[in-house]
């Protein structure tokens, strides 16, 4: 009924309506309507089917609904009892999963996304792909993927859809600091199969060892939460010093960014970032041994240290405090203060 049907989910619920186990019969080569379903973005019979179509028709089949179903323009109405998420970790006779079938076919991000959304679907984005993907020449990486995110950053012919990736990343961002069984980051697998910037971003944002979420007053760089506690480190990093230190200045833009999100303590804590793995060397890359700033490659280094340089509208200048107080915690820098017109010089109280 999935490709009777053209790609309408009202035609598909009501199908189930008449056939509740339906969803669960499969073809000659295992695979379920689900797999089928993933497959529906593009042309079917020479009618074009959009993804975000191809997407209701999987969120359809996902629903665990023993009512009557009613015709609706929003989907959710047929889903009002409940997910089987027993469907999207079903693999056919090649070991295939549903979510798998949408990222190595190319699927748009919608069907990505229903998928993940669905229960069991952040389960499904940690299977390693099957043994004839593994097998596959389709990019770097291919045949040591562990997940379905290592799976859609190793694919280059043809090329997996950014925004699939980015869709992974936002379902499950641990995935980000999970090496494949060769011991290739995500972020290395982005950086050697040339994905996109916004892939690097997404995937730096999700590894970071600090949490860019914070009030008022972390941006004016307190590093405590609104309980006057200091905020714990995050696990991660890895992939902020491998793109500062190991990939020849080549996402420079994306570095800038990352910094041009961070309060002036974040900034810091990034600069100095020590990787917990100890001088690891990963191919014919050594990752670990020194802080970022030491370790960095030269563009990459320049813009660590500016970014220590300046604090809001203000500029530091020389390399050590003019005045340090330890028992008031209390530091007095000289610096230029960009806020007029004129430059001039003007000291500033800063506390550890």
């Amino acid at each position: 009924c999935v490709r009777g049907c053209g790609g309408d989910a009202q035609c598909v619920a009501l199908v189930r309506g008449l056939f509740q186990q339906g969803v669960r019969v499969r073809d000659a080569s295992g695979n379920l309507p689900l797999h089928l379903a993933v497959l529906l973005d593009g042309y079917e019979d020479g009618v074009a089917i959009s993804a975000a179509a191809a997407a209701d028709v999987c969120r359809v089949l996902l629903c665990n609904n023993d009512n009557e179903t009613q015709e609706d323009d929003d989907t959710q109405s047929i889903c009002a009892n409940g997910n089987d998420a027993s469907l999207v970790l079903a693999t056919n006779a090649g070991g295939w999963t549903p979510l798998m079938f949408a990222i190595h076919f190319g699927a748009g991000w919608e069907v990505v996304d229903a998928l993940l959304s669905a229960p069991g679907g952040e389960g499904a984005a940690f299977l390693a792909p099957p043994p004839s993907f593994l097998s596959s020449d389709n990019g770097y990486g291919c045949s040591n993927c562990t997940n379905a995110l290592h799976m859609a950053l190793s694919m280059t012919d043809p090329p997996s859809d950014p925004a699939a990736i980015l869709s992974l990343l936002k379902h499950v961002p641990r995935t980000a600091a999970m090496e494949n069984s060769e011991g290739l980051l995500p972020i290395e697998l982005a950086f050697r199969n040339c994905k996109p910037p916004e892939v690097i971003l997404a995937i730096l944002l999700a590894d970071l060892p600090i949490s860019l979420d914070c009030n008022d007053n972390m941006k004016e760089g307190s590093h405590k939460n609104k309980d006057n506690k200091k905020e714990e480190k995050k696990s991660g990093g890895e992939s902020w010093w491998y793109i500062c230190c190991n990939s020849d200045d080549a996402h420079i833009n994306v570095v800038c960014e990352v910094l041009s999100l961070c309060s002036y303590s974040q900034a810091q804590e990034l600069c100095f970032y020590r990787t917990s793995c100890t001088s690891k060397k990963v191919g014919n890359n050594k990752r670990g041994g020194g802080s970022v700033i030491t370790r960095a490659s030269k563009r990459c280094k320049i813009e660590l240290r500016k970014s220590l340089r300046f604090v809001g509208r203000y500029e530091f200048e020389g390399n050590k405090a003019m005045l340090i107080d330890e028992e008031k915690s209390l530091k007095v820098f000289e610096a230029l203060d960009f806020g007029y017109n004129n430059k001039h010089k003007e000291r500033i109280n800063s506390k550890d």
